[in-house]
């Protein structure tokens, strides 16, 4: 499998819940990704600056928006493509002069002009109402119309060339630009700049307008609640947007590293993995702010507090049981934070991960087999096991932000 060296990702029903938020977790997993110097971008049917909440939650390097229309890097537009002034003037004569297209809005870069008085837009849409009587129309990338007969619009805009369209799922809202604006042709456009190759590029996508990116990218990911033009093109689907599905794949598949590695590492909820599977307990400990981590008598390698199962000991003993074993901890909160998997060779074992917040420390029982035990502020560079443990230790990490622990 190539690298991934490019993330894509629609916004509205893909990156972003229902309530148009972004979660703490989403953000972080993004943050991860950039880390590992993966490049972001957001490929969306709206306007630019109507995404900059967004980007001040998931910084990205580009955004291709108006359907592909134009690209930006920062404050920097390197592409719009703009539909010609001419067709402009006789599309808009041909929308206003029907009884079946009830509103229009022509966007400009800067505002958006419409005839729509409903309910407010979002921030950053920058509505500029007229009814377009002057017949005076700006530059645009993009005219959106409403119409509520699918079949009416197609034909009313086949005899332009220069044209294209996209539906909105769900919604009488349809896009008409430049017959070579595409989220696609704005990936295109991006990889040769960077001198990569589709192939080194994810994209995630739920509607229309996705599915030639999920199709030509070197993977396509749909999320749960995508059409199913777009479930079709893709390569897996992930949860939906509304259960962080963009985030919870990324952080499988790539922060986790298994799309080029054997061993592969997955999390699960504790109600999905019978009891009886949890063979082993693992045990994210911090003493003081700083982690705790063991070094065995035989090793010169450091490993996360853990260990295996005993015949009869439900799981939550198995931890308090190594944890004392291996650290000497005699006060401490603990909370189980997942399931984990580990596979090799098709094969998978199963342990429970939790967070101890500990205390106080006690000197190691007589018949501990941890030879020292280290203070650390991250991962240490020499571990045991280290394709598996710095991936529990990420994930702890991120349960703790989500449950807002300092």
């Amino acid at each position: 499998m190539t690298a991934i060296k490019l993330i894509v990702t629609d916004l509205d029903n893909t990156l972003l819940r229902k309530d148009k938020g972004i979660s703490k977790y989403t953000a972080h997993i993004f943050k991860l990704c950039r880390n590992k110097g993966i490049k972001i971008v957001f490929a969306t049917a709206r306007p630019e600056r109507a995404t900059r909440k967004f980007q001040s939650i998931v910084p990205c390097d580009y955004i291709i928006s108006n359907n592909g229309a134009t690209i930006n890097c920062g404050d920097k537009m390197i592409k719009n493509l703009l539909i010609p002034p001419a067709v402009v003037d006789e599309v808009m004569a041909k929308f206003l002069s029907s009884k079946e297209i009830s509103l229009i809005c022509l966007e400009d870069g800067k505002s958006l002009h419409t005839n729509y008085s409903g309910p407010p837009w979002e921030d950053g849409w920058n509505p500029v109402y007229t009814n377009f009587a002057d017949g005076v129309y700006p530059d645009t990338p993009k005219i959106s119309v409403e119409c509520k007969d699918s079949e009416f619009l197609p034909k009313l805009i086949e005899p332009f060339p220069d044209l294209h369209m996209y539906f909105n799922n769900g919604e009488d809202w349809h896009q008409i630009m430049h017959k070579d604006a595409a989220k696609l042709n704005g990936i295109r456009h991006i990889v040769e700049m960077l001198g990569i190759s589709l192939s080194e590029v994810i994209a995630f996508g739920d509607d229309y307008n996705d599915v030639e990116m999920l199709k030509a990218c070197g993977i396509g990911v749909a999320v749960q609640n995508a059409i199913d033009q777009a479930k079709a093109a893709a390569d897996y689907i992930c949860e939906s947007n509304d259960d962080d599905g963009v985030a919870k794949w990324l952080f499988e598949r790539i922060i986790n590293g298994f799309i080029n590695d054997p061993v592969s590492v997955a999390f699960h909820k504790a109600k999905d993995v019978a009891d009886e599977l949890l063979k082993y307990a693992v045990i994210a400990a911090r003493y003081e702010g700083k982690w705790i981590y063991c070094r065995h008598e035989s090793r010169d390698t450091y490993e996360i507090p853990g260990g295996r199962r005993e015949a009869g000991e439900q799981i939550g003993d198995t931890a308090k049981r190594e944890l004392w074993e291996e650290t000497g901890a005699c006060v401490y909160s603990l909370e189980p934070v997942c399931v984990y998997s580990v596979i090799w060779d098709d094969k998978p074992s199963y342990g429970m991960l939790y967070f101890a917040e500990v205390h106080k420390l006690e000197s190691l029982p007589a018949h501990s087999e941890i030879h020292e035990i280290a203070f650390l502020n991250s991962v240490p560079d020499k571990m045991t096991y280290p394709k598996i443990q710095p991936l529990l230790f990420e994930r702890a990490q991120i349960w703790l932000e989500d449950k807002k622990i300092t």
